[in-house]
Protein backbone atom coordinates (compact mmCIF):
# COMPACT_ATOMS: atom_id res chain seq x y z
CA UNK A 1 0.00 0.00 0.00
CA UNK A 2 2.94 2.36 0.62
CA UNK A 3 3.76 2.16 -3.11
CA UNK A 4 0.37 3.48 -4.21
CA UNK A 5 0.25 7.10 -5.36
CA UNK A 6 -1.50 9.62 -3.12
CA UNK A 7 -4.29 10.13 -5.63
CA UNK A 8 -5.19 6.44 -5.58
CA UNK A 9 -5.06 6.29 -1.78
CA UNK A 10 -7.42 9.25 -1.61
CA UNK A 11 -9.87 7.53 -3.98
CA UNK A 12 -9.80 4.47 -1.69
CA UNK A 13 -10.12 6.42 1.56
CA UNK A 14 -12.62 9.11 0.60
CA UNK A 15 -15.71 6.87 0.77
CA UNK A 16 -14.76 5.24 4.08
CA UNK A 17 -16.64 6.04 7.25
CA UNK A 18 -15.08 8.06 10.05
CA UNK A 19 -14.75 4.87 12.13
CA UNK A 20 -12.83 3.14 9.32
CA UNK A 21 -10.52 6.15 8.93
CA UNK A 22 -9.80 6.08 12.66
CA UNK A 23 -8.82 2.42 12.41
CA UNK A 24 -6.66 3.09 9.37
CA UNK A 25 -4.81 5.92 11.09
CA UNK A 26 -3.66 3.39 13.70
CA UNK A 27 -2.32 0.88 11.15
CA UNK A 28 0.95 2.63 10.32
CA UNK A 29 2.67 6.01 10.34
CA UNK A 30 2.29 6.50 6.59
CA UNK A 31 -1.51 6.08 6.76
CA UNK A 32 -1.61 8.33 9.77
CA UNK A 33 0.36 11.04 7.99
CA UNK A 34 -1.68 10.74 4.79
CA UNK A 35 -5.02 11.10 6.58
CA UNK A 36 -3.64 13.98 8.64
CA UNK A 37 -2.54 15.86 5.52
CA UNK A 38 -5.72 15.38 3.49
CA UNK A 39 -8.06 18.19 4.49
CA UNK A 40 -11.22 16.43 3.26
CA UNK A 41 -10.41 13.31 5.27
CA UNK A 42 -9.56 15.35 8.37
CA UNK A 43 -12.93 17.09 8.17
CA UNK A 44 -14.78 13.78 7.99
CA UNK A 45 -12.70 12.15 10.70
CA UNK A 46 -12.49 14.85 13.28
CA UNK A 47 -15.34 17.33 12.94
CA UNK A 48 -19.07 16.88 13.38
CA UNK A 49 -20.46 20.30 12.57
CA UNK A 50 -23.84 21.77 11.91
CA UNK A 51 -23.25 23.89 8.83
CA UNK A 52 -25.13 27.18 8.98
CA UNK A 53 -24.00 28.77 5.73
CA UNK A 54 -21.11 28.82 3.32
CA UNK A 55 -20.02 30.61 0.15
CA UNK A 56 -17.43 28.27 -1.28
CA UNK A 57 -17.61 24.51 -0.79
CA UNK A 58 -13.81 24.28 -0.81
CA UNK A 59 -13.05 27.10 1.64
CA UNK A 60 -13.21 26.40 5.36
CA UNK A 61 -12.88 30.03 6.35
CA UNK A 62 -16.12 31.00 4.62
CA UNK A 63 -18.14 28.48 6.62
CA UNK A 64 -19.63 28.95 10.04
CA UNK A 65 -19.71 26.01 12.44
CA UNK A 66 -21.31 25.78 15.85
CA UNK A 67 -20.48 22.18 16.85
CA UNK A 68 -17.21 20.31 17.17
CA UNK A 69 -16.54 16.74 18.30
CA UNK A 70 -13.00 15.74 19.33
CA UNK A 71 -12.31 12.09 19.93
CA UNK A 72 -10.37 8.90 19.39
CA UNK A 73 -7.22 10.75 18.29
CA UNK A 74 -4.70 13.41 19.13
CA UNK A 75 -6.04 16.96 19.10
CA UNK A 76 -2.87 18.07 17.33
CA UNK A 77 -4.29 16.60 14.12
CA UNK A 78 -6.69 19.47 13.65
CA UNK A 79 -5.17 22.27 15.75
CA UNK A 80 -4.93 24.68 12.82
CA UNK A 81 -8.47 23.95 11.69
CA UNK A 82 -9.77 24.23 15.23
CA UNK A 83 -8.35 27.72 15.78
CA UNK A 84 -9.88 28.92 12.51
CA UNK A 85 -13.43 28.17 13.67
CA UNK A 86 -13.16 28.01 17.49
CA UNK A 87 -14.54 31.49 18.15
CA UNK A 88 -17.85 30.51 16.56
CA UNK A 89 -18.35 27.25 18.45
CA UNK A 90 -21.24 26.92 20.88
CA UNK A 91 -21.14 23.14 21.42
CA UNK A 92 -17.98 21.16 22.15
CA UNK A 93 -17.82 17.37 22.61
CA UNK A 94 -15.02 15.08 23.76
CA UNK A 95 -15.46 11.37 23.02
CA UNK A 96 -13.23 8.41 23.94
CA UNK A 97 -10.20 10.55 24.65
CA UNK A 98 -7.58 11.23 27.33
CA UNK A 99 -6.25 14.76 27.71
CA UNK A 100 -3.96 16.68 29.99
CA UNK A 101 -5.35 19.65 31.85
CA UNK A 102 -3.33 22.24 29.93
CA UNK A 103 -4.63 20.94 26.56
CA UNK A 104 -8.24 21.00 27.71
CA UNK A 105 -7.73 24.46 29.13
CA UNK A 106 -6.23 25.69 25.85
CA UNK A 107 -9.17 24.32 23.88
CA UNK A 108 -11.74 26.02 26.11
CA UNK A 109 -9.78 29.27 26.15
CA UNK A 110 -9.84 29.29 22.35
CA UNK A 111 -13.63 28.78 22.28
CA UNK A 112 -15.06 31.45 24.61
CA UNK A 113 -18.60 31.21 23.20
CA UNK A 114 -19.11 27.55 24.04
CA UNK A 115 -22.27 27.04 26.11
CA UNK A 116 -22.65 23.24 25.85
CA UNK A 117 -19.87 20.76 26.74
CA UNK A 118 -20.22 16.99 26.43
CA UNK A 119 -17.77 14.43 27.79
CA UNK A 120 -18.14 10.76 26.82
CA UNK A 121 -15.63 8.25 28.20
CA UNK A 122 -13.30 11.13 28.93
CA UNK A 123 -10.24 10.89 31.19
CA UNK A 124 -8.32 13.86 32.57
CA UNK A 125 -4.74 12.64 32.87
CA UNK A 126 -3.51 15.09 35.51
CA UNK A 127 -6.47 16.42 37.51
CA UNK A 128 -4.89 18.29 40.45
CA UNK A 129 -6.47 18.81 43.84
CA UNK A 130 -5.80 22.54 43.59
CA UNK A 131 -5.61 24.45 40.34
CA UNK A 132 -2.50 26.65 40.26
CA UNK A 133 -4.04 28.85 37.56
CA UNK A 134 -7.76 29.55 37.28
CA UNK A 135 -9.68 27.59 34.70
CA UNK A 136 -11.70 29.51 32.06
CA UNK A 137 -14.79 31.01 33.70
CA UNK A 138 -17.46 29.97 31.22
CA UNK A 139 -21.21 30.46 31.32
CA UNK A 140 -22.27 26.91 30.49
CA UNK A 141 -25.85 26.13 29.60
CA UNK A 142 -25.30 22.35 29.58
CA UNK A 143 -22.53 20.12 30.96
CA UNK A 144 -22.93 16.40 30.17
CA UNK A 145 -20.56 13.75 31.57
CA UNK A 146 -21.12 10.13 30.50
CA UNK A 147 -18.88 7.36 31.89
CA UNK A 148 -16.20 9.89 32.74
CA UNK A 149 -13.42 10.15 35.25
CA UNK A 150 -15.06 11.97 38.23
CA UNK A 151 -11.99 14.20 38.45
CA UNK A 152 -13.29 16.16 35.47
CA UNK A 153 -15.80 17.95 37.72
CA UNK A 154 -13.01 19.56 39.73
CA UNK A 155 -12.03 21.95 36.96
CA UNK A 156 -15.46 23.57 36.49
CA UNK A 157 -15.88 25.08 39.94
CA UNK A 158 -15.45 28.62 38.63
CA UNK A 159 -17.96 28.16 35.81
CA UNK A 160 -21.65 29.03 35.92
CA UNK A 161 -23.68 25.97 34.92
CA UNK A 162 -27.43 25.83 34.29
CA UNK A 163 -27.91 22.14 33.39
CA UNK A 164 -25.77 19.24 34.65
CA UNK A 165 -26.05 15.62 33.45
CA UNK A 166 -24.11 12.76 35.08
CA UNK A 167 -24.47 9.25 33.60
CA UNK A 168 -22.56 6.18 34.78
CA UNK A 169 -23.70 2.58 34.29
CA UNK A 170 -20.78 0.66 35.81
CA UNK A 171 -22.22 -1.36 38.70
CA UNK A 172 -18.92 -2.89 39.76
CA UNK A 173 -16.67 0.08 40.53
CA UNK A 174 -16.97 2.57 43.37
CA UNK A 175 -16.81 6.19 42.24
CA UNK A 176 -15.52 8.96 44.45
CA UNK A 177 -17.70 12.00 43.74
CA UNK A 178 -16.07 14.48 46.10
CA UNK A 179 -15.18 16.64 43.08
CA UNK A 180 -18.81 16.58 41.92
CA UNK A 181 -19.94 17.55 45.41
CA UNK A 182 -17.48 20.43 45.37
CA UNK A 183 -18.78 21.53 41.97
CA UNK A 184 -22.40 21.52 43.14
CA UNK A 185 -21.54 23.52 46.26
CA UNK A 186 -19.84 26.18 44.12
CA UNK A 187 -22.84 26.75 41.83
CA UNK A 188 -25.32 29.61 42.01
CA UNK A 189 -27.21 29.36 38.70
CA UNK A 190 -27.85 25.61 38.43
CA UNK A 191 -31.46 24.87 37.43
CA UNK A 192 -31.48 21.28 36.19
CA UNK A 193 -29.72 18.10 37.40
CA UNK A 194 -29.96 14.68 35.70
CA UNK A 195 -28.26 11.72 37.43
CA UNK A 196 -28.34 8.15 36.12
CA UNK A 197 -26.61 4.95 37.13
CA UNK A 198 -24.82 5.85 40.38
CA UNK A 199 -24.77 2.44 42.03
CA UNK A 200 -21.81 2.84 44.36
CA UNK A 201 -20.94 6.39 45.25
CA UNK A 202 -20.42 8.81 48.12
CA UNK A 203 -22.42 11.61 46.46
CA UNK A 204 -25.19 11.69 49.09
CA UNK A 205 -23.36 10.05 51.96
CA UNK A 206 -23.27 13.12 54.22
CA UNK A 207 -24.97 16.46 54.69
CA UNK A 208 -22.58 18.45 52.46
CA UNK A 209 -25.27 18.99 49.79
CA UNK A 210 -28.11 19.81 52.15
CA UNK A 211 -27.56 23.53 51.67
CA UNK A 212 -26.48 25.03 48.38
CA UNK A 213 -26.89 28.49 46.83
CA UNK A 214 -28.77 27.52 43.66
CA UNK A 215 -32.52 26.97 43.29
CA UNK A 216 -33.17 23.74 41.43
CA UNK A 217 -36.17 23.59 39.07
CA UNK A 218 -35.75 20.09 37.60
CA UNK A 219 -34.23 17.02 39.27
CA UNK A 220 -33.94 13.52 37.76
CA UNK A 221 -32.38 10.52 39.46
CA UNK A 222 -32.51 7.10 37.77
CA UNK A 223 -31.01 3.71 38.66
CA UNK A 224 -29.39 4.52 41.97
CA UNK A 225 -28.37 2.37 44.90
CA UNK A 226 -26.97 4.52 47.71
CA UNK A 227 -25.59 3.39 51.04
CA UNK A 228 -27.42 6.28 52.70
CA UNK A 229 -30.41 8.11 51.26
CA UNK A 230 -31.41 10.48 54.06
CA UNK A 231 -29.36 13.30 52.56
CA UNK A 232 -30.73 12.62 49.09
CA UNK A 233 -34.21 13.23 50.50
CA UNK A 234 -32.94 16.30 52.36
CA UNK A 235 -31.50 17.60 49.07
CA UNK A 236 -34.95 17.32 47.45
CA UNK A 237 -36.69 18.97 50.41
CA UNK A 238 -34.26 21.90 50.40
CA UNK A 239 -35.45 22.75 46.87
CA UNK A 240 -39.14 22.41 47.70
CA UNK A 241 -39.94 26.03 46.81
CA UNK A 242 -38.31 25.92 43.37
CA UNK A 243 -38.73 22.33 42.08
CA UNK A 244 -41.32 22.06 39.30
CA UNK A 245 -40.15 18.80 37.62
CA UNK A 246 -39.12 15.64 39.48
CA UNK A 247 -38.23 12.21 38.07
CA UNK A 248 -37.35 9.28 40.35
CA UNK A 249 -36.87 5.78 38.96
CA UNK A 250 -35.37 2.57 40.35
CA UNK A 251 -33.84 4.09 43.47
CA UNK A 252 -33.65 1.25 45.96
CA UNK A 253 -34.28 1.21 49.70
CA UNK A 254 -35.72 4.71 49.92
CA UNK A 255 -39.21 6.01 50.75
CA UNK A 256 -39.58 9.46 49.19
CA UNK A 257 -43.02 10.15 50.68
CA UNK A 258 -41.86 12.65 53.36
CA UNK A 259 -39.93 14.66 50.76
CA UNK A 260 -42.78 14.80 48.26
CA UNK A 261 -45.30 16.37 50.58
CA UNK A 262 -43.06 19.45 50.80
CA UNK A 263 -43.09 20.10 47.03
CA UNK A 264 -45.92 22.58 46.75
CA UNK A 265 -44.92 23.90 43.31
CA UNK A 266 -44.34 20.56 41.55
CA UNK A 267 -45.85 20.52 38.04
CA UNK A 268 -44.41 17.30 36.59
CA UNK A 269 -43.87 14.11 38.61
CA UNK A 270 -42.46 10.97 36.96
CA UNK A 271 -41.84 7.92 39.14
CA UNK A 272 -41.30 4.19 38.62
CA UNK A 273 -40.13 1.27 40.74
CA UNK A 274 -39.99 3.23 43.98
CA UNK A 275 -41.84 2.96 47.28
CA UNK A 276 -44.58 5.44 48.24
CA UNK A 277 -47.16 5.35 51.04
CA UNK A 278 -49.56 7.74 52.78
CA UNK A 279 -48.88 10.48 50.27
CA UNK A 280 -50.46 13.86 50.94
CA UNK A 281 -52.39 15.63 48.19
CA UNK A 282 -50.16 17.04 45.46
CA UNK A 283 -52.57 19.51 43.93
CA UNK A 284 -49.93 21.29 41.86
CA UNK A 285 -49.04 18.23 39.72
CA UNK A 286 -50.36 18.60 36.16
CA UNK A 287 -48.27 15.92 34.41
CA UNK A 288 -48.07 12.53 36.15
CA UNK A 289 -46.07 9.53 34.85
CA UNK A 290 -46.24 6.17 36.60
CA UNK A 291 -44.37 3.06 35.49
CA UNK A 292 -42.34 0.09 36.54
CA UNK A 293 -42.93 -3.63 36.83
CA UNK A 294 -41.83 -3.52 40.49
CA UNK A 295 -43.88 -0.50 41.52
CA UNK A 296 -44.67 -0.44 45.24
CA UNK A 297 -47.37 2.17 45.70
CA UNK A 298 -50.47 2.14 47.85
CA UNK A 299 -53.86 2.58 46.17
CA UNK A 300 -54.56 5.58 48.37
CA UNK A 301 -51.61 7.47 46.85
CA UNK A 302 -53.25 7.37 43.42
CA UNK A 303 -56.06 9.62 44.60
CA UNK A 304 -53.71 12.42 45.68
CA UNK A 305 -53.36 14.10 42.27
CA UNK A 306 -56.74 15.80 41.77
CA UNK A 307 -55.67 18.39 39.17
CA UNK A 308 -53.58 16.17 36.90
CA UNK A 309 -54.22 16.94 33.24
CA UNK A 310 -51.75 14.59 31.53
CA UNK A 311 -51.38 10.98 32.73
CA UNK A 312 -48.74 8.56 31.41
CA UNK A 313 -48.86 4.93 32.53
CA UNK A 314 -46.41 2.12 31.76
CA UNK A 315 -46.89 -1.51 32.78
CA UNK A 316 -50.04 -0.62 34.72
CA UNK A 317 -52.23 -3.74 34.76
CA UNK A 318 -54.47 -3.04 37.74
CA UNK A 319 -58.03 -2.11 36.75
CA UNK A 320 -58.87 -0.93 40.25
CA UNK A 321 -55.97 1.57 40.26
CA UNK A 322 -57.08 2.98 36.91
CA UNK A 323 -60.59 3.36 38.25
CA UNK A 324 -59.32 5.22 41.36
CA UNK A 325 -57.31 7.66 39.24
CA UNK A 326 -60.23 8.23 36.85
CA UNK A 327 -62.57 9.09 39.71
CA UNK A 328 -60.20 11.56 41.31
CA UNK A 329 -58.60 13.27 38.30
CA UNK A 330 -61.45 15.58 37.30
CA UNK A 331 -59.41 17.64 34.82
CA UNK A 332 -57.76 14.81 32.87
CA UNK A 333 -57.38 15.68 29.17
CA UNK A 334 -54.58 13.39 27.92
CA UNK A 335 -53.68 9.75 28.71
CA UNK A 336 -50.83 7.62 27.36
CA UNK A 337 -50.80 3.90 28.19
CA UNK A 338 -47.80 1.72 27.32
CA UNK A 339 -47.79 -2.08 27.76
CA UNK A 340 -50.73 -1.99 30.16
CA UNK A 341 -54.50 -2.24 30.26
CA UNK A 342 -57.22 0.30 29.53
CA UNK A 343 -59.95 -1.29 31.66
CA UNK A 344 -61.11 1.06 34.40
CA UNK A 345 -60.31 4.30 32.55
CA UNK A 346 -63.42 6.49 32.63
CA UNK A 347 -63.19 10.20 31.96
CA UNK A 348 -65.68 12.69 30.53
CA UNK A 349 -62.90 15.27 30.08
CA UNK A 350 -60.44 13.06 28.18
CA UNK A 351 -59.56 14.49 24.73
CA UNK A 352 -56.34 12.68 23.74
CA UNK A 353 -55.52 8.98 24.12
CA UNK A 354 -52.34 7.15 23.05
CA UNK A 355 -52.22 3.34 23.27
CA UNK A 356 -48.79 1.74 22.80
CA UNK A 357 -48.38 -2.05 22.85
CA UNK A 358 -51.80 -2.52 24.43
CA UNK A 359 -53.35 -5.99 24.07
CA UNK A 360 -57.03 -5.11 23.90
CA UNK A 361 -59.61 -2.37 24.18
CA UNK A 362 -62.94 -2.98 25.98
CA UNK A 363 -65.96 -1.95 23.89
CA UNK A 364 -67.48 0.10 26.71
CA UNK A 365 -64.38 2.33 26.61
CA UNK A 366 -65.93 4.42 23.83
CA UNK A 367 -69.07 5.08 25.83
CA UNK A 368 -67.24 6.00 29.04
CA UNK A 369 -64.70 8.25 27.24
CA UNK A 370 -66.86 9.84 24.56
CA UNK A 371 -65.16 13.26 24.40
CA UNK A 372 -61.95 12.00 22.73
CA UNK A 373 -60.71 14.15 19.85
CA UNK A 374 -57.27 12.62 19.17
CA UNK A 375 -56.85 8.82 19.08
CA UNK A 376 -53.48 7.06 18.49
CA UNK A 377 -52.73 3.34 18.16
CA UNK A 378 -49.04 2.30 18.32
CA UNK A 379 -48.09 -1.37 17.92
CA UNK A 380 -51.60 -2.57 18.81
CA UNK A 381 -52.27 -5.85 17.01
CA UNK A 382 -55.99 -5.95 17.92
CA UNK A 383 -56.95 -3.05 15.65
CA UNK A 384 -59.46 -4.20 13.03
CA UNK A 385 -62.64 -3.01 11.31
CA UNK A 386 -64.71 -3.63 14.44
CA UNK A 387 -62.42 -1.40 16.53
CA UNK A 388 -62.49 1.29 13.82
CA UNK A 389 -66.29 1.12 13.85
CA UNK A 390 -66.23 1.98 17.55
CA UNK A 391 -63.57 4.67 17.10
CA UNK A 392 -65.68 6.50 14.50
CA UNK A 393 -68.58 6.54 16.96
CA UNK A 394 -66.66 9.29 18.80
CA UNK A 395 -68.52 12.42 17.75
CA UNK A 396 -65.62 14.81 18.44
CA UNK A 397 -62.85 12.81 16.71
CA UNK A 398 -60.57 15.17 14.75
CA UNK A 399 -57.33 13.18 14.48
CA UNK A 400 -56.70 9.43 14.05
CA UNK A 401 -53.23 7.82 14.00
CA UNK A 402 -52.59 4.12 13.32
CA UNK A 403 -48.93 3.03 13.38
CA UNK A 404 -47.87 -0.62 13.03
CA UNK A 405 -51.23 -1.69 14.37
CA UNK A 406 -53.49 -4.52 13.23
CA UNK A 407 -55.06 -4.73 9.81
CA UNK A 408 -57.61 -2.26 8.51
CA UNK A 409 -59.52 -2.62 5.26
CA UNK A 410 -61.28 -0.41 2.73
CA UNK A 411 -64.45 -1.03 4.71
CA UNK A 412 -62.80 0.80 7.64
CA UNK A 413 -62.12 3.76 5.35
CA UNK A 414 -65.78 3.86 4.37
CA UNK A 415 -66.74 3.88 8.05
CA UNK A 416 -64.36 6.79 8.67
CA UNK A 417 -65.66 8.68 5.62
CA UNK A 418 -69.31 8.21 6.53
CA UNK A 419 -69.10 8.92 10.26
CA UNK A 420 -66.16 11.25 11.05
CA UNK A 421 -67.53 14.61 10.00
CA UNK A 422 -64.98 16.54 12.08
CA UNK A 423 -61.89 14.52 11.13
CA UNK A 424 -59.01 16.87 10.21
CA UNK A 425 -56.12 14.42 9.87
CA UNK A 426 -55.52 10.69 9.57
CA UNK A 427 -52.04 9.13 9.80
CA UNK A 428 -51.39 5.50 8.85
CA UNK A 429 -47.89 4.00 8.85
CA UNK A 430 -46.70 0.58 7.66
CA UNK A 431 -50.14 -0.94 7.17
CA UNK A 432 -52.07 1.33 4.82
CA UNK A 433 -50.39 1.12 1.41
CA UNK A 434 -52.84 -1.54 0.18
CA UNK A 435 -55.91 0.62 0.81
CA UNK A 436 -57.92 2.67 -1.66
CA UNK A 437 -57.40 6.14 -0.22
CA UNK A 438 -59.48 7.73 -2.97
CA UNK A 439 -62.43 6.80 -0.78
CA UNK A 440 -61.40 9.75 1.42
CA UNK A 441 -61.28 12.30 -1.39
CA UNK A 442 -64.66 13.81 -0.57
CA UNK A 443 -63.54 14.62 2.99
CA UNK A 444 -61.79 17.83 3.93
CA UNK A 445 -59.14 15.79 5.73
CA UNK A 446 -55.34 15.64 5.52
CA UNK A 447 -54.16 12.07 4.81
CA UNK A 448 -50.59 10.98 5.68
CA UNK A 449 -49.65 7.48 4.52
CA UNK A 450 -46.18 6.01 5.07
Amino acid sequence: MDLLPAEMLFEIFKDLSAEDLINLSCVCKSFNAFINNELNLVRKLQMCFRKLNYKDESTLGDRQYTKLCIGFFSTSYHRKLFHSISSRLTTLSFSNIKLKLNILKAILNAAPNVTSINFFKFTLLDAPRVLKKPFPQLDIKSLVCTRCDPGVYRIFNECNIKELTVINDDKDDFYDFRHLTSLLKSQKTLKCIFIEGLFQTNLFIDESLDKVDFHLESFTIINGNFCKTIHLKDFIENHADSLTRLTISDVEYCDFTPSLICLTNLRMFDFSNIFLHNLETLESVEILSIGGQKMNISKGCLSKFPFTKILKLKWMRNEEMLDIMSQNMKELVEVEITEGIVDGLKSKTLKTIVLDNVDRLPLNFFIENDKIEDFTFLNCSFVNDEIIENVVSLKHLSRLTIIRSGNITNNALKLIRNNCKHLEKIVVKENGNHLNWKLMDIMNCKVNIQ
